[in-house]
């Protein structure tokens, strides 16, 4: 059973993966722009530890995937295709996971719903353009530094299901 969910899982994802490698060649054109914040705070959150750390983040991050995507086509889209592609995704897995018992069958789906969703609601607040409320609000170093949960439970499932009510999914 949890071969068939996987599969299912990463045929539903296949979409997504594409779309989301434009948004990654987009995002690292606007990397440089990230280091050149002028906002009136700027001085003092460059002096912060979290500066520091995301910066070295960002530095790695453009080095992988400058590298890995480098063979690939840029198929850019709108961040509002992306965002579309990602609601269906979800709602694909989320009612997939619903329709079977707690357990091991659906851990490795839960944990991907999770982070869909936590992606969904990051894309929400790109939307609006405003990098200083993404980072107050996405908590960015929370889930940069975070790692999916050994054991999932109902518990998980009903945090997800309260987190795509919160943004409208269901």
């Amino acid at each position: 059973m949890k071969d068939k969910l996987s599969q299912e899982v990463n045929e539903e994802l296949t979409p997504l993966k594409e779309l989301m490698a434009g948004l990654v060649f987009e995002k690292l054109d606007e990397v440089n722009n990230l280091r050149a914040v002028n906002s009136k705070h700027a001085p003092d959150y460059k002096a912060t530890p979290d500066y520091h750390k995301i910066a070295q983040i960002i530095e790695q991050y453009v080095a992988k995937y400058t590298k890995d995507l480098s063979t690939i086509h840029q198929n850019l889209k709108p961040l509002a295709t992306f965002k579309e592609q990602l609601t269906k995704s979800i709602l694909g897995i989320y009612e997939r996971v619903q329709g079977e018992e707690e357990g091991g069958y659906w851990k490795d789906e839960v944990i991907v719903l999770d982070y869909l969703v936590t992606l969904r609601q990051l894309v929400g607040l790109l939307q609006s353009n405003d990098m200083e409320g993404f980072h107050n609000k996405s908590k960015i170093e929370t889930i940069v530094e975070g790692s999916p949960s050994k054991m999932i439970t109902q518990e998980h499932l009903n945090a997800i299901r309260v987190k795509l009510k919160a943004i409208k999914i269901i």
